[in-house]
């Protein structure tokens, strides 16, 4: 399984759609994950809760990590990173 982070945004986009080259096994998650390939698996997470992070990946063997967050200080002191 191959997980990606930040599903929905141009590059997780792209990403998922060249991973089907190589494998059939691709989750999806953020928010309001919408599949880019037929057999995407979708997981509805927020990604600032650790725990439901820990969640979204378990299982894979490669985690594409493709969150945006808003360029401003704060923002990223408040959510990034989250530790366990």
């Amino acid at each position: 399984m191959q997980t990606i982070l930040g599903a929905g945004g141009t590059i997780a986009n792209e990403l998922a759609r060249a991973l089907q080259d190589f494998t059939n096994q691709i989750r999806l998650v953020s928010r309001q994950p919408k599949p880019v390939n037929e057999t995407d698996q979708l997981v509805v997470a927020d990604l600032t809760d650790a725990q439901a992070t820990e969640q979204a990946v378990k299982g894979s063997e490669v985690v594409y990590l493709t969150v945006g967050l808003p360029y401003r200080t704060k923002i990223w002191q408040k959510h990034w990173p989250v530790t366990c």
